[in-house]
């Protein structure tokens, strides 16, 4: 339900493009959530969510139905646990792309700001962080959060000390 995840409907202004990549991000993860042993999830909750709009033609839907279906999201990545709902809610409230998340270090929370501030990503053929964005930019991409974000990030630096070269989330088992 919505109450219990702590979020009000208007802490959600996501443009298309980002809804589109949270949708698809958001399957990935709980679809290996579900093949875990034992499996972390019964049920990946993307699987069935509606598109606002019908497909017309062969072009892909550009967003998905409404608020409370990021929140479902939210929702079930908090039962999932560990860094799946901060990973969930950093994609969902930021827009961040996944090879910049997975990438993202302690030191790029920008407190004082209130941003996230990217300069590396994931490359997955070389299966190692690089320097740059999206396009393979060199350049310092800063990305501004809300407040709830923010606080969520907060909290779980303070259950996770390290330092500020760690990165935010766990890179594996």
């Amino acid at each position: 339900k919505i109450s219990q995840v702590g979020f009000r409907k208007k802490d959600f202004k996501i443009s298309e493009k980002t809804r589109t990549r949270v949708k698809a991000l958001l399957s990935a993860i709980f679809a290996d959530a579900q093949n875990e042993s034992p499996p972390l999830v019964s049920r990946n909750p993307v699987i069935g969510v509606q598109i606002k709009e019908r497909r017309k033609g062969t072009s892909k839907p550009r967003f998905l139905a409404s608020t409370e279906d990021c929140l479902t999201y939210l929702q079930a990545a908090r039962d999932v646990g560990g860094d799946a709902f901060v990973a969930v809610s950093t994609i969902i409230m930021s827009g961040v792309r996944k090879q910049e998340l997975i990438a993202l270090r302690r030191g790029s929370v920008d407190i004082k700001n209130a941003q996230l501030v990217i300069t590396e990503k994931y490359e997955q053929a070389s299966n190692s962080i690089v320097p740059g964005t999206k396009a393979g930019e060199l350049v310092t991409r800063e990305v501004p959060i809300p407040a709830e974000l923010l606080r969520i990030l907060i909290e779980h630096m303070e259950k996770t000390p390290g330092s500020n070269s760690d990165f935010l989330l766990q890179q594996g088992p």
